[in-house]
């Protein structure tokens, strides 16, 4: 029969083997990303997002979010914005956007909000008329928190 020190040992030993590996608890929260998709041209537009884990070799293991947004325009009140609170984890991301299946525009997205006593960090989407073109960009914004970030 094993003593009670032999039982413990193997029992840490478990944990420790199960636990190897892992980069976070599955009960330790992280903070969250709050994604805006904004539409400021005069007409309807669908928005389509993917946020992409930078480091990813393949966009299967890459892909994180993905979903297309129906926005009404600008001057039609609130419907030309919509907000998703803790869309995804708040991490280095590479943002793909479209504005009615037109070209990609990108972003690298870095938290900037991660302390606790900090907002969440924010991104803005923005489907922005450009001028002498019906064919809107998208443009790209979030929110700074740290007091050593440059502005601009």
């Amino acid at each position: 029969m094993p003593s009670r020190r032999a039982a413990l040992r193997a029992g840490g030993l478990a944990v420790t083997t199960a636990l190897a590996g892992c980069s976070r608890l599955p009960f330790v929260s992280s903070p969250a990303l709050t994604l805006r998709v904004q539409n400021f041209t005069d007409q309807s537009r669908r928005v389509a997002v993917d946020l992409l884990r930078a480091d990813g070799h393949e966009r299967s293991e890459a892909l994180v979010y993905a979903r297309s947004f129906d926005l009404a325009p600008h001057d039609a009140g609130d419907d030309h914005e919509m907000r998703e609170e803790d869309a995804v984890e708040s991490r280095r991301y590479v943002v793909r956007a479209t504005v009615d299946a037109g070209p990609p525009w990108e972003y690298t997205f870095y938290p900037d909000c991660t302390g606790d006593d900090q907002p969440r960090d924010e991104l803005y989407v923005q489907a922005t008329p450009r001028e002498g073109t019906p064919v809107p960009y998208v443009d790209y914004q979030q929110n700074v928190c740290s007091t050593d970030a440059a502005q601009y």
